[in-house]
């Protein structure tokens, strides 16, 4: 019963969509920071999704801390003017009318906040992949890998794509990939 209520509520709001999104647009930026080409690195599927989550959850709790004050400031409003007997009959009277204009702003209310959380979620994202790399090329775990060609140490571990491992070179800034066939060994803390 609660999956099938959250599964509506997600396909509503297009949330799984946007988390996916903003998943992998971080982890594209994270790559692009680190120069490495975003295409040819796979994202993990459910990666994108989790990073993503957070990404859309945070900024719809953005959203309805601002909505719910504002909200319940209407409602107040409504209350205190329902006090007046005017105001009672002009309600009961256009009560169809009222219901119509209400029924309106609910849908551009809907409409808002679907747009900002995909909006703002890309934008986190892309800040996030870039915030992520620069975190990277500072404090990262070097590794070596032995080839069949010889050693290299010193490197970052990125990402990896069908036949290729990625590495970030901090000496030089750029990074490396090595093919899959090629590598003997990867070693941590080399």
């Amino acid at each position: 019963m609660v999956n099938k209520l959250l599964e509506t509520i997600s396909a509503t709001f297009m949330l799984t969509a946007a988390a996916y999104a903003a998943g992998v647009f971080q982890s594209k930026e994270l790559y692009r920071e680190l120069g490495v080409e975003p295409e040819l690195v796979s994202i993990d599927f459910q990666k994108a999704l989790y990073d993503g989550g957070l990404l859309v959850f945070s900024e719809l709790a953005k959203d309805f801390r601002f909505l719910i004050p504002y909200i319940s400031g209407v409602f107040a409003l409504a209350a205190l003017a329902c006090l007046f007997k005017w105001v009672r009959r002009r309600v009961v009277t256009n009560g169809a009318a009222l219901i119509k204009c209400l029924a309106v702003v609910g849908y551009f209310m809907v409409l808002w906040l679907i747009y900002d959380v995909t909006v703002d979620s890309f934008g986190r994202g892309r800040n996030m992949g870039a915030k992520l790399a620069t975190h990277l090329k500072t404090q990262c775990t070097l590794t070596s890998v032995k080839l069949e060609s010889g050693t290299s140490s010193g490197l970052c571990a990125v990402g990896r794509s069908a036949d290729l491992l990625w590495f970030y070179d901090p000496k030089t800034g750029n990074s490396v990939a090595f093919g899959k066939d090629k590598i003997i060994k990867v070693v941590s803390g080399g």
